[in-house]
Protein backbone atom coordinates (compact mmCIF):
# COMPACT_ATOMS: atom_id res chain seq x y z
CA UNK A 1 0.00 0.00 0.00
CA UNK A 2 1.13 3.57 -0.43
CA UNK A 3 1.53 5.45 2.87
CA UNK A 4 -1.59 7.58 2.35
CA UNK A 5 -3.71 4.41 2.17
CA UNK A 6 -2.27 3.15 5.45
CA UNK A 7 -2.81 6.54 7.10
CA UNK A 8 -6.45 6.46 5.92
CA UNK A 9 -6.89 3.21 7.88
CA UNK A 10 -6.06 5.13 11.06
CA UNK A 11 -9.44 6.81 10.67
CA UNK A 12 -11.13 3.56 11.68
CA UNK A 13 -11.16 2.59 15.35
CA UNK A 14 -11.53 -1.00 14.14
CA UNK A 15 -8.01 -0.93 12.67
CA UNK A 16 -6.31 -2.70 15.58
CA UNK A 17 -4.51 -6.02 16.01
CA UNK A 18 -7.42 -7.66 17.84
CA UNK A 19 -9.58 -7.24 14.72
CA UNK A 20 -6.85 -8.46 12.34
CA UNK A 21 -5.62 -11.78 13.78
CA UNK A 22 -4.46 -13.14 10.41
CA UNK A 23 -2.53 -10.01 9.34
CA UNK A 24 1.14 -11.01 9.03
CA UNK A 25 2.52 -8.26 6.78
CA UNK A 26 1.58 -4.75 5.81
CA UNK A 27 3.94 -3.14 3.34
CA UNK A 28 4.45 0.48 2.39
CA UNK A 29 5.87 1.46 -0.99
CA UNK A 30 5.89 4.45 -3.30
CA UNK A 31 6.55 7.31 -0.88
CA UNK A 32 8.23 7.97 2.45
CA UNK A 33 6.27 6.75 5.46
CA UNK A 34 6.74 9.37 8.18
CA UNK A 35 7.99 8.37 11.63
CA UNK A 36 4.81 9.43 13.43
CA UNK A 37 2.78 7.19 11.12
CA UNK A 38 5.17 4.26 11.66
CA UNK A 39 4.74 4.72 15.40
CA UNK A 40 0.94 4.79 15.11
CA UNK A 41 0.98 1.68 12.94
CA UNK A 42 3.26 -0.13 15.40
CA UNK A 43 0.92 0.81 18.23
CA UNK A 44 -2.20 -0.46 16.42
CA UNK A 45 -0.82 -3.58 14.69
CA UNK A 46 2.67 -4.35 16.02
CA UNK A 47 5.13 -6.56 14.19
CA UNK A 48 3.66 -6.49 10.68
CA UNK A 49 5.18 -3.43 9.00
CA UNK A 50 7.65 -3.63 6.12
CA UNK A 51 8.78 -0.69 4.00
CA UNK A 52 10.36 -0.94 0.59
CA UNK A 53 11.94 2.31 -0.46
CA UNK A 54 13.63 3.31 -3.69
CA UNK A 55 11.81 0.94 -6.01
CA UNK A 56 12.31 3.18 -9.03
CA UNK A 57 16.00 3.38 -8.19
CA UNK A 58 16.34 -0.39 -8.16
CA UNK A 59 14.86 -1.68 -4.88
CA UNK A 60 17.41 -0.02 -2.67
CA UNK A 61 16.30 -0.32 0.98
CA UNK A 62 14.12 -2.55 3.11
CA UNK A 63 12.77 -1.74 6.56
CA UNK A 64 11.50 -4.94 8.13
CA UNK A 65 9.35 -5.58 11.19
CA UNK A 66 12.38 -5.99 13.44
CA UNK A 67 13.75 -2.55 12.61
CA UNK A 68 10.65 -0.33 12.64
CA UNK A 69 10.93 0.91 16.23
CA UNK A 70 14.71 0.84 16.41
CA UNK A 71 15.11 2.86 13.21
CA UNK A 72 12.02 5.08 13.18
CA UNK A 73 13.65 7.81 11.07
CA UNK A 74 15.50 5.44 8.76
CA UNK A 75 14.56 4.13 5.34
CA UNK A 76 15.94 0.66 6.02
CA UNK A 77 19.04 -1.21 5.00
CA UNK A 78 20.28 -2.23 1.59
CA UNK A 79 18.77 -5.38 0.18
CA UNK A 80 20.84 -8.58 0.50
CA UNK A 81 21.48 -8.44 -3.23
CA UNK A 82 23.18 -5.06 -2.95
CA UNK A 83 25.16 -6.05 0.16
CA UNK A 84 26.40 -9.21 -1.60
CA UNK A 85 27.31 -7.26 -4.70
CA UNK A 86 29.29 -4.81 -2.58
CA UNK A 87 31.27 -7.64 -0.97
CA UNK A 88 32.43 -8.82 -4.41
CA UNK A 89 33.95 -5.46 -5.23
CA UNK A 90 37.62 -4.82 -4.74
CA UNK A 91 38.58 -3.18 -1.42
CA UNK A 92 38.51 0.60 -1.33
Amino acid sequence: MVPSQIVALFGSPRFIAANLPSLRMLGAVGAPFHAEHREELARRVPGVFHELYGLTEGFMTILDTGSVRRKADFGGCASAFLRDADRRREPR
